[in-house]
């Protein structure tokens, strides 16, 4: 798939709903060395098609963390996404991308699978919508300040990526006003911390505006044209 392709509008502002199929992600960025930085040697996954291009992994991808997220190849069989587009691209730092699953009847025709993806933490990381998907960042970004000082990937990236999209106040004060994700409801004992919250807001006119503009500042671009980027500068 191209990489430079767009997300349609209707899954990109689409209000938040539990049976929607495909998740956005906060994701890191990595420059694909086949081999070296992705697959391991036995892994199915190798020899990638984007071999020396720019793309996004799970944060905890070779980390201490690393068996918290599916991995493709690993966990779940590459011919099973039939989705991985890049949204937000912050490379090197960051990607919000959409992902989503299907499997296959035996007669060939194909369905939604995202229970693929359950069973794992990292499931509680990502969102139905865009809006679900910055509430969690902005939950886990506050864990790498006092009193948690976590060094776990979700966390870090999250700040990075705040850091980086560097919303303006009232854009952090809409999603401080949303109802609690996973990690707040888990701090505050919430036994079905799991579930999605019914009825979830859905973003604002002031925040489908800011987010227009950084999907322009941060579009996917392709390793051509980051490399003639270098060139010019």
């Amino acid at each position: 798939m191209d990489i430079t392709q767009r997300l349609s509008d209707s899954i990109l502002f689409r209000p938040p709903a539990k049976n929607v199929p495909g998740y956005f992600m906060l994701l890191k960025s990595i420059f694909v060395v086949d081999g070296v930085n992705t697959a391991d040697n036995n892994s199915p996954y190798a020899n990638r098609c984007d071999n020396l291009t720019y793309n996004a992994t799970f944060v905890t991808q070779r980390t201490p963390y690393h068996h918290e997220s599916y991995h493709a190849g690993d966990d779940i069989p590459v011919e099973n996404f039939t989705t991985w587009l890049r949204v937000i691209d912050a490379a090197p730092d960051f990607c919000i991308s959409f992902v989503a699953l299907k499997e296959k009847h035996l007669d060939g025709s194909n369905y939604v699978a995202d229970y693929l993806f359950d069973g794992k933490p990292s499931t509680l990381w990502y969102g139905k919508s865009m809006i679900e998907l910055f509430k969690n960042i902005r939950e886990w970004s506050f864990m790498v300040e006092d009193p948690f000082k976590l060094d776990h990937p979700m966390a870090t990236y999250s700040k990075k990526a705040l850091d980086i999209l560097n919303p303006p106040q009232n854009i952090l004060d809409e999603i401080d006003s949303l109802p609690d994700m996973h990690l707040a409801r888990f701090l505050k004992g919430d036994p079905n911390h799991r579930d999605l919250v019914d009825d979830f807001p859905q973003m604002s006119e002031e925040f489908k505006e800011w987010l227009i503009i950084k999907l322009e500042d941060f579009r996917p671009k392709s390793t051509v044209e980051r490399l003639l980027e270098l060139k010019i500068n």
